[in-house]
């Protein structure tokens, strides 16, 4: 039996559309149901034109209209079915990659991800300033006022945090009242200038009627040390401002640490 030119012109001509949609149209298109939309059409589109192709090797015709219809919806079951699990269990991991390395109270990056960000830069070698913070006051707010109100004081640090950032930084909560800045390609000007802004920010907003202070250290060219050296001698840098008196900074250079 012969196939029909003008068959294998029109499932030829398929082919191509629903190629053209799923690697041309796709993806330029904006996220969402109609994205998912079209990668379905298209997948099945595909997968239905190999069963005519198939079906014109083995029998030499196209699949009879009574064969087309239930194919294509069993494709297009099949095919939804599979993406719509792909994607789910895709979303389910990113979302408990999230949480793992989110802070639950301050939506910043907890110590875990503080950990492997700054493993990563010191591992590349990558120049960047390493910032400590401790908040001052916040066992007085929370031994008078009860710890929903230091909660709500953590928060108004974190807020002064993010509002600080840059594209590039990353802000984490280490746990209780530290924080940290990893604050990449940064000289020590622009170092000092993010620390007096979350200084200043920390210490002249109210936090529902109380206020709070932050002590900061600070360790400049952090990526001359290993990870464990660097947090050591910012974590030191920090508690030298919080003996000093507080809501200041100490700033540790490779000439020795300067407060401020």
């Amino acid at each position: 039996m012969q196939t029909e030119p003008v068959v294998v012109l029109a499932i030829v001509d398929a082919l191509l559309v629903a190629m053209f949609f799923l690697f041309r149209v796709l993806p330029w298109s904006r996220p969402g149901p109609w994205r998912l939309i079209w990668l379905i059409a298209g997948m099945t589109s595909i997968l239905f034109i190999a069963a005519e192709l198939v079906a014109l090797q083995v029998q030499g015709t196209a699949l009879s209209i009574e064969h087309q219809i239930p194919l294509f919806g069993a494709i297009f079951a099949a095919t939804a079915g599979f993406i719509l699990t792909y994607l789910g269990g895709q979303r389910v991991t990113e979302r408990a990659l999230t949480l793992a390395e989110t802070d639950e109270l301050t939506k910043l990056g907890n110590a875990r991800a503080f950990d492997m960000q700054l493993s990563d830069l010191t591992r590349r070698h990558q120049r960047f300033a390493l910032l400590y913070l401790d908040v001052d006051g916040l066992k007085g707010v929370n031994d008078t006022h009860g710890h929903g109100e230091g909660d709500l004081a953590l928060t108004h640090v974190a807020g002064v945090l993010k509002g600080s950032l840059r594209v590039r930084d990353f802000a984490a909560r280490l746990g209780g009242d530290e924080f940290a800045l990893i604050l990449p390609e940064t000289d020590p000007a622009s170092a000092r200038g993010i620390a007096e802004r979350i200084l200043d920010g920390v210490a002249q907003e109210p936090v529902p009627g109380r206020r709070v202070g932050a002590s900061i250290g600070i360790v400049l060219e952090a990526q001359r040390f290993t990870t464990t050296e660097a947090v050591r001698v910012a974590d030191t840098a920090m508690y030298a401002s919080k003996t000093a008196g507080g809501s200041r900074i100490t700033v540790v250079a490779d000439e020795g640490p300067r407060r401020a």
